[in-house]
């Protein structure tokens, strides 16, 4: 299956290696991100989204003048060949959120290279947008407005990383706006967690480590991510995590509110709960508490903070009580002891400092026992092994549908392309499907609270 994989780019060299595995600043006869990453698919009509938007709202239903669905970037230099909107077909659905839904697209037409590569198209409604927009209370409408392609702009003027999930193209058509990213055959890392009830430690080592350098990169070029967590971390066809989602992400020193709670509950630092987000020590501190709250759900298959809500969550967190499911050692207990502490002046890992190149890194973090054997430049340019690599890579074109496809009407644009009948979603198999998972789901659970150790056992763990 012709799957978009991560080449390792020419200025990911030596140099950059011992520069934590990126290049912040741009050298003489390198190109940007949008001529290495579109090229492939650039398409030869490119509008402003802006005026695109304006347009959609003025013709509300689609008439025969109606332009087709053309891609969003401009200044953009084709190399291959242009792939449309049209020359792609929409083959799965992956997943759905909130704002949006990610569908498997291919590319079906036969006269282009790369006919049958596939990539993940993130479906946005207008509507969504419009809805975000008018319940903004910011006191700025311009910001309120730039906030709706947050993570358009943000993805398309990032330099290329290998942990960061690339933006590829965007298009937009009457309904929706389309986001064409890299895809990631392997899942997601919470489905990996899920699916083997909690990583070895080397094994969840080796993820912490590929988010701290996707986190360190981002700090780089002053974004705050401010929604890392295992849901959002997907696993490459190389066995390499990357992050995604970055509809809430935000540039550190923009002006916007960073007194709502955003993000996941579970994974807010205690600055973000307490909506005390003024200085740029605390909006750092947002990614890197976070990322070790997913090195938690990594070990444990569960969160160090419970409750219901943000008032028992951030009580949990005050009261620093973390909770373990199962023994462990004294080295890992102090590790979170000092990372999940409440002040930040005291907190380990919680900062992003800067080096004399002018690029981000977390030195506490790498410095730790724990990464002793963990090689940071070879991981940089991912040449270590991963410890999960599927063999061979799934091809989700070939398994049975969890979901149901939606209406064509949906996606006006983007064919869909029916699967075969014996793979086409069946809500009864669903059902079955469910209540075995979740009858597997209560027999691990009930497996866990018999051997796990008593309250007075795991607080002296921590304490330790």
């Amino acid at each position: 299956m012709p799957v978009a994989t991560k080449a390792i780019p020419y200025h990911f060299s030596e140099q950059a290696g011992k520069n934590g595995g990126f290049a912040t600043a741009k050298k003489p006869g390198q190109i940007s991100r949008t001529q290495r990453l579109h090229s492939p698919i650039a398409s030869s009509s490119r509008v402003n989204l802006d005026r695109a938007d304006r347009t959609s709202r003025r013709q509300r239903k689609p008439t025969p003048s109606t332009p087709p669905a053309q891609s969003l970037d401009s200044n953009v230099i084709p190399k291959v060949s242009r792939v449309n909107l049209s020359d792609l077909e929409c083959v799965r659905m992956l997943g759905d959120g909130g704002w949006a839904e990610v569908y498997l697209a291919q590319v079906r037409s036969r006269t282009t290279p790369e006919s049958g590569a596939v990539f993940a198209m993130k479906t946005i409604s207008k509507r969504i947008f419009r809805d975000t927009e008018r319940n903004d209370d910011c006191w700025d409408r311009d910001i309120a407005a730039a906030k709706k392609h947050a993570e358009r702009r943000i993805l398309s003027k990032l330099p290329w990383n290998p942990f960061i999930i690339g933006l590829l193209d965007a298009y937009v058509d009457v309904r929706n706006t389309y986001l064409m990213l890299e895809y990631a055959p392997c899942g997601t890392l919470l489905d990996h967690v899920q699916r083997t009830g909690g990583l070895h430690l080397h094994d969840a080592l080796f993820y912490y480590s590929n988010i701290i350098l996707g986190i360190e990169f981002l700090h780089s070029q002053g974004i705050i991510h401010r929604d890392i967590k295992t849901d959002n971390v997907l696993i490459g066809a190389d066995g390499y995590a990357m992050i995604t989602d970055f509809g809430l992400s935000r540039y550190i020193d923009e002006r916007t509110e960073w007194t709502d709670h955003i993000g996941t509950i579970s994974f807010m630092s205690p600055e973000a709960l307490a909506k005390n987000m003024g200085s740029r020590e605390s909006r750092y501190a947002v990614d890197w508490w976070a990322a070790a709250v997913t090195f938690f759900d990594m070990l444990m298959n569960a969160l160090p903070f419970n409750g219901v809500g943000v008032t028992k969550i951030q009580e949990s967190v005050t009261a620093q009580k973390i909770r373990y499911n199962r023994p462990v050692p004294s080295a890992i207990a102090k590790f979170f002891q000092n990372a999940f502490m409440y002040d930040l002046d005291k907190r380990f890992g919680a900062l992003s400092m800067p080096r004399p190149n002018g690029s981000m890194i977390n030195a506490e973090l790498r410095s730790h026992p724990l990464f002793k054997d963990i090689r940071w430049n070879r991981i940089a340019l991912r040449v270590d092994p991963a410890p999960f690599v599927p063999d061979p890579i799934p091809d989700p074109r070939e398994e049975v549908h969890s979901r149901p496809l939606p209406e064509q009407r949906k996606l006006p644009e983007l064919k869909l392309k029916r699967p075969p009948p014996l793979l086409e979603f069946n809500e009864i198999r669903a059902d079955a499907e469910r209540a075995r998972k979740r009858q597997r789901v209560e027999k691990e659970a009930s497996e866990t609270i018999h051997r796990a150790p008593s309250t007075t056992q795991a607080e002296a763990g921590s304490a330790a």
